[in-house]
């Protein structure tokens, strides 16, 4: 009646065997193998011989026909000695197991090459009803007993790591006299039998549906078998509809081995929808089977039992974080786990109690181990664990891991008066922005996004309805206030923000300062500068970073030149250092406006500390900067629109005017720019210096008209000379200069200047009285031009 396989998966065993280096059936698949050996031919043959529709072959040229299989007759004996035979032909020596005056099963051994005591069961009874004289018995049960035979001349040529055992029962039909002496002898002996699949009638489908049955109950790895049977079935496409049973019924051979502890199953066809009409009659012929359906039953059972025997799927995976124990863990956690060999996919599974009954997420097809969580319960003791599986079917569920979440966060955002461009690290618990906003609302005018959507309480409007997270705002109020968000850290694992070609303005995900370089290293190259809502600017190709570090709560602006993806590094605390600020002394401040444009001037004949001040024609200044390095970064702001009453910035189109302060005389002059480019356009060059908000332009401070100096060093006078010569020379631009006397062998003796000075004519003069006759040398050397000329002290 049954068709078992036996299979408890130990643990110790499989992992054993997972990094084991000897030779494994791998190429090619060990399952497919099988399968196309199956051969329906040879399983009608077998059945057509233990079911009297034809004669069998015995020892010494003789002939019989098997009319009954009943426990009392002859004809059962003459069966066994027939299954004996064939199971010999194949090369396995089989054993006769008595257990009653009459019964005796029979089973053969073919032994695993790494685990030979770690055995897989496939087995039938082949004992029949009724007890007349016909009782052929076709689907009941020798379609169980030739899958078995089956198996045995499919897989004989093949070497497994674990042993498999090719069993036939008998006396199931008196009740499972057969099947329950070998499990109590087995466990009395302390055998690892790993498993047992028993199958029952699986030829008979009337109604052509291809339904079958898995009958399992949690006993050992009994779930894990009909899982893998079922996982088989829709990987190889066999073809069958199959329906598990839990608990499934114990009128069967796989029930004595669940008595003692070991996995099993029972695979019989539609039990209760589509029993056999000829059931324990002389009517339960071959010419009642559905060969098809009988064909895809063995061939699912025969790679089901190879799966394992030949461990085909990967191991249970071993859990790394949420650790075992963990407390306080961040609801947006990385969930991750050791990577398993031969695994294609990962399962996991979190729940409130540790039989997995009460599932809180449940993810399947993981292409990589590990997974983020996003929506557990706050400040519950939950479990989690995990499977691997490839084509061969799922590994066991790993040990499960506990961990008790932790609660809710806070942020605090402080609002200026007037424009703030914020984000927020936490994912708010609740996003609706008329909920989310309630504790600033009496001091908020409008929040708008990187689109120009806005929440404007005051208008009753409101485009954007929730906090998109990893977005960031503008917001404006009218007086400072807090804002005050509750919900969960998003930066626990860091999370991607997708960025497009153009301004973008994400937020600043992370619960601690970033340096600034190190936060954006991720995009580096596909950006061209990001700005903060106060102006200032980080802009890697000219060496230019105003910020140093960017802080919880803050957003910022971003020109990409090319749509890339931004992953702040992990959570830490590593703060960067920002270029040397000087403080603007000479022109008043612009206030931020929500809209502004950057310009990066060089200036390479102003002076360290010099002052640029951007204005428009009636003399508002609109954006100012100190010189450092021969160059300046301004952000040029626009007008609020929130004021309508006021005009604080420059407007679209206006006009606007350089002027240059000199911070050694105070001497403040207009200048004009001797050439203007886009940034974001390759350079493209700009006819006008006129406000065009998110402008990103480049230009040259066109240099003095008067007074122009190249860089040059003169002869020495007097020369010859007799103890003291003046040395002149002349600077384009103020550049850090060294001037020194060197002897005839090139080493130096005197340094005369070594400072920072500005452009213009200079002298100096070299005292020499201690110094004996002779040719020297003397240089002139900055950053951008080298000189030497010679000179004669004569005494």
């Amino acid at each position: 009646m049954v068709l078992t396989l036996i299979l408890l998966l130990s643990m110790g065993a499989g992992g054993g065997f997972a990094n084991d280096h000897e030779p494994r059936l791998q190429e090619p698949d060990p399952l497919q193998v099988v399968l196309d050996a199956v051969s329906l031919d040879s399983l009608q043959l077998t059945v057509k011989h233990l079911s009297g529709f034809m004669p069998v072959s015995l020892a010494g040229g003789l002939q019989a026909t098997i009319s009954s299989r009943h426990a009392t007759l002859a004809d059962n004996d003459t069966a066994a000695i027939w299954l004996k035979q064939k199971l010999e032909s194949y090369g396995f020596a089989t054993v006769q197991q008595s257990f009653s005056s009459s019964g005796v099963n029979l089973y053969a051994e073919q032994l695993g090459w790494r685990f030979p005591r770690q055995k897989y069961i496939l087995c039938a009874h082949y004992d029949d009803l009724p007890s007349s004289l016909k009782a052929p018995g076709a689907d009941d049960n020798a379609s169980g007993c030739a899958a078995v035979i089956e198996a045995a001349r499919v897989m004989r040529g093949h070497s497994y790591p674990y042993t498999i055992v090719y069993a036939l029962w008998d006396e199931e039909e008196p009740g499972l006299l057969g099947s329950s002496h070998y499990a109590r002898t087995a466990r009395t002996a302390g055998d690892s039998i790993l498993g047992v699949i028993n199958m029952d009638m699986i030829a008979y489908d009337r109604n052509n549906d291809f339904h079958a049955d898995v009958h399992v109950r949690p006993y050992a790895n009994s779930l894990l078998l009909g899982e893998r049977m079922r996982e088989l079935n829709a990987n190889y496409s066999i073809g069958l509809l199959l329906n598990t049973i839990n608990p499934g019924i114990i009128n069967g051979d796989h029930s004595p081995f669940w008595n003692q502890g070991y996995g099993a199953l029972l695979f019989i066809e539609d039990y209760f929808n589509d029993f056999n009409s000829g059931y324990h009659s002389a009517g339960d012929t071959i010419g009642q089977f559905n060969l098809p359906f009988f064909e895809r039953c063995s061939r699912l059972a025969l790679i089901t039992l190879t799966s394992f025997a030949a461990k085909t799927a990967p191991d249970t995976p071993l859990l790394t974080q949420p650790a075992d124990l963990a407390v306080d863990t961040p609801i947006r956690s990385l969930f991750q786990w050791q990577e398993t060999p031969s695994a294609t996919a990962y399962h996991l599974q979190v729940s409130r109690n540790s039989g997995f009954t009460t599932l809180v997420e449940q993810v399947s097809g993981l292409s990589e181990p590990q997974w983020v969580s996003k929506t557990l319960p706050h400040q519950t003791t939950l479990y989690w664990r995990s499977r691997s599986s490839n084509k061969s079917g799922s590994s066991e569920w790993s040990a499960p891991f506990r961990f008790t979440t932790t609660g809710l966060k806070e942020q605090h955002i402080i609002l200026h008066t007037g424009w703030n461009l914020v984000g927020c690290g936490l994912f708010p618990q609740d996003s609706i922005l008329s909920h989310l906003m309630s504790g600033v609302v009496n001091h908020l005018t409008l929040m708008k996004d990187e689109t120009g959507q806005v929440f404007w309480p005051a208008q009753g409007i409101d485009n954007l309805y929730h906090w998109r997270t990893g977005r960031g705002y503008w917001i404006n109020v009218t007086a400072t206030d807090t804002l005050t968000l509750s919900g969960d850290p998003i930066h626990t694992v860091p999370m991607p923000i997708p960025l497009h070609a153009g301004w973008n303005m994400p937020a600043f995900l992370a619960q601690n300062p970033q340096a600034t370089a190190q936060a954006f290293a991720d995009i580096l190259g596909n950006f061209i500068l990001l700005k903060t809502g106060d102006g200032q600017v980080y802009w890697p190709a000219y060496g230019i970073d105003q910020i140093g570090s960017l802080y919880p709560g803050q957003s910022f602006q971003v020109y990409m030149t090319h749509a890339d993806t931004l992953t702040y590094p992990p959570e830490t605390v590593f703060k960067g250092s920002r270029d040397r600020d000087l403080s603007v002394k000479r022109f008043s401040a612009a206030a931020p406006s929500g809209n502004n444009m950057t310009l990066l001037l060089r200036a390479p004949d102003l002076e360290e500390g010099d002052e640029i001040a951007i204005c428009t024609s009636d003399h508002r200044v609109v954006g100012r900067s100190v010189v450092t390095g021969g160059q300046a970064v301004l952000t040029i702001w626009g007008d609020d629109a929130m004021t309508e009453s006021v005009i604080e910035g420059a407007r679209t189109g206006e006009g606007l005017i350089v002027l240059c302060c000199s911070a050694r005389t105070g001497q403040e002059r207009q200048r004009q720019i001797n050439r203007l480019c886009s940034a974001v356009r390759e350079n493209q060059e700009v006819t006008s210096f006129v406000y065009q908000s998110q402008a990103i332009l480049v230009g040259d401070l066109a240099g003095p008209v008067k007074n122009a100096v190249d860089f040059a060093l003169q002869q020495n006078h007097p020369n010859p000379f007799n103890g003291t010569t003046q040395i002149r020379y002349s600077l384009a631009r103020s550049t850090h200069v060294v001037v020194e006397v060197l002897n005839v062998l090139g080493q130096s003796i005197a340094v005369l200047a070594d400072e920072m000075q500005p452009a213009g004519a200079h002298c100096l003069i070299w005292q020499a009285d201690h110094m004996p006759s002779g040719l020297y040398l003397y240089r002139l050397q900055t950053k951008d031009f080298t000189e030497m000329k010679k000179m004669i002290l004569a005494k």
